[in-house]
């Protein structure tokens, strides 16, 4: 398959996902053949916070509250 090839192919099979489904969703692709050439991208250079940090966070600051309610 050749390059223009493999990235038309990616780009029909993932815009219709990202526009359908993921249309309302954070969602940053970024696919590279194995001589570094840019086969598909979708908000490749937009930062993300990764879901896992955030969950640490929300985790920590609930362990925080329900001490604090013990204490008193």
């Amino acid at each position: 398959i050749s390059y223009s090839n493999a990235a038309t192919t990616l780009a029909e099979k993932l815009e219709p996902i990202l526009n359908g489904n993921l249309a309302n969703a954070h969602v940053g692709i970024l696919i590279k053949d194995e001589e570094g050439k840019v086969l598909y991208s979708h908000n490749e250079k937009k930062y993300f916070n990764p879901a896992s940090n955030i969950k640490l966070f929300t985790g920590a600051a609930a362990l925080y509250r329900i001490r604090l309610s013990i204490r008193d």
